[in-house]
């Protein structure tokens, strides 16, 4: 039986993957918006094409986004209870 990898190997292969997905897919829309104006007008049959790259543009955003809240949330520090008479938002 393999043994499991650590944690922050983990991490670090889920980040450049979310990274590498966000970019590639902004370099994709970039390229073809200069190749093929009319691309984003649905003319060529590459409409599908250009929803598909935006969707990995925010496939790759949000990656980011939870791993960069995860991450805050795990090293933040110690977490201390609030007074009783405290309400958290």
């Amino acid at each position: 039986m393999p043994r499991r990898a650590p944690g922050w190997v983990l991490v670090v292969l889920t980040w450049l993957g979310g990274g590498s997905m966000l970019a590639w897919g902004c370099w994709t829309l970039i390229t073809m918006g200069h190749a093929h104006p009319d691309a984003a007008l649905g003319h060529n049959g590459t409409t599908v094409y250009v929803l598909a790259t935006q969707m990995e543009i925010v496939a790759g955003m949000l990656v980011g986004a939870i791993g960069a809240h995860l991450l805050a949330e795990r090293f933040s520090g110690p977490r201390t209870q609030a007074s009783p008479g405290v309400t958290g938002l």
